[in-house]
């Protein structure tokens, strides 16, 4: 990873330090966590209110956000950030 920080022109100094830092690490392992939870196969993933977009075409797209609306789903932009958050760690967004 070195190598790579170093392509990158990195600042290896920082760099060496945040991978050792703890806190940090607690940020990727939760990252990783909820992908997991999510069953997140990659990336980029969308999701659209708790639901895995396949259709990614833009009328796959206005097509899922139409039948949500349909619904009467609140759109997820318009939530309060922190139910957002919650909603998708319990798979609701």
């Amino acid at each position: 990873m070195q190598d790579i920080a170093k392509e990158l022109g990195l600042d290896i100094e920082k760099f060496t330090k945040d991978l050792s830092d703890p806190g940090l690490q607690n940020l990727i392992n939760r990252d990783l966590s909820e992908g997991m939870k999510a069953e997140v196969q990659g990336t980029p993933t969308l999701f659209m209110n708790g639901k895995s977009v396949n259709l990614r075409s833009l009328e796959g797209l206005q097509q899922m956000i139409e039948k949500e609306v349909k619904k009467g789903n609140p759109p997820a932009a318009k939530m309060d950030p922190d139910k957002r958050l919650s909603k998708a760690s319990d798979g609701g967004l």
